[in-house]
């Protein structure tokens, strides 16, 4: 009894009478199964994923802080940073490109536009375009557009880098993406 019990807990099912348990449709416990089972793959699922997460290494920082691209080519492949993954940085995840505009690393940025990176590329909600637009960074902004970022992109919140420029008070920015 105290099987069945613990079973009916677990599963969903009252734990009343028989009456109760025989008003249970079949068809109802197998899609609560497996619902409870999807449940549990996506948890993990998510799980790996997020233990997983590439960070940004001391090598990988001092090639930004430096704008060294050579250094920045030798890290990426000994890390085995693929491109257009999103890094995490301080448990935010940034794209190359926006750490490369965040550090105002321009050789950086233009390499990475060079061997074809994603110039769409969105980690955290935010593409590089909408990265430049936040922090002021004109040069980065017009080499993106001109690699073939969309100004009209829009996150999952309908911004777009103008928006961002708006809201950080960019004038040149705002100038810029309204043309």
């Amino acid at each position: 009894m105290m099987r069945i019990v613990f079973f009916n807990l677990f599963i969903g099912l009252p734990v009343g009478g028989d009456d109760r348990r025989s008003q249970f449709k079949w068809k109802s416990l197998s899609n609560l199964i497996n619902m409870k089972k999807l449940l549990f793959s996506a948890f993990i699922t998510l799980l790996f994923f997020s233990s997983n997460a590439q960070e940004l290494s001391n090598n990988l920082k001092e090639a930004f802080k430096t704008d060294d691209i050579e250094l920045f080519k030798g890290v990426l492949k000994q890390d085995k940073i693929v491109l257009d993954s999103c890094l995490q940085v301080e448990a935010k995840p940034y794209s190359l490109f926006a750490i490369s505009i965040k550090t105002k690393s321009i050789k950086i940025l233009q390499h990475l536009i060079s061997v074809k990176a994603d110039v769409n590329k969105i980690c955290d909600d935010k593409s590089p375009l909408m990265y430049a637009a936040k922090y002021g960074e004109l040069e980065a902004a017009k080499l993106l557009i001109n690699a073939g970022a969309k100004i009209d992109l829009k996150n999952k919140e309908g911004r777009t880098a103008l928006d961002y420029a708006r809201k950080y008070d960019k004038k040149e920015l705002i100038d810029f993406l309204s043309k």
